[in-house]
Parts: C-alpha cells; sequence; structure tokens
C-alpha cells in the first residue's frame, strides 16, 4: 500500500471549487492528467505534500554552499 501523503495529487477548480481529480506516484503520470485537464479547458493544479508544485519536488536537490 502507498503512502499517500507522498503521491502527487491533480486537482481541478470548477466554478471556484477546488476538487480533487487524481492521485499518481509518478510525477510524469501527474503532469499528462494536468494538461488533459487544461486541454479541456479545466483550470489544474498538482500538489505534493500540500505544496502547489510544478517541478518534480523529488529531483530537487539542496544547493551546495560556496563556489
Amino acid at each position: 500500500m502507498s503512502n499517500k501523503k507522498n503521491q502527487y495529487k491533480v486537482f481541478k477548480v470548477v466554478e471556484g471549487e477546488v476538487i480533487e481529480h487524481s492521485s499518481h506516484n509518478n510525477f510524469e503520470y501527474a503532469v499528462i492528467q494536468r494538461d488533459q485537464l487544461r486541454k479541456k479547458g479545466i483550470s489544474s493544479m498538482m500538489m505534493y505534500r500540500g505544496q502547489i508544485v510544478e517541478t518534480d519536488v523529488k529531483k530537487i536537490k539542496l544547493m551546495q554552499e560556496g563556489i
């Protein structure tokens, strides 16, 4: 069983209401789902651990100090 907290969730906005649409373990699948909704003219966004994300947060690494 997967940890729902760590899933990318796709939300759609219909008449001002934010509705959870689907959950994905894979960032690419979530992007595809979000883009399909946008192509249909539905405002949509992706969230990971409660934060709106446009990039795969699992691939982001802390910047190294110094030059």
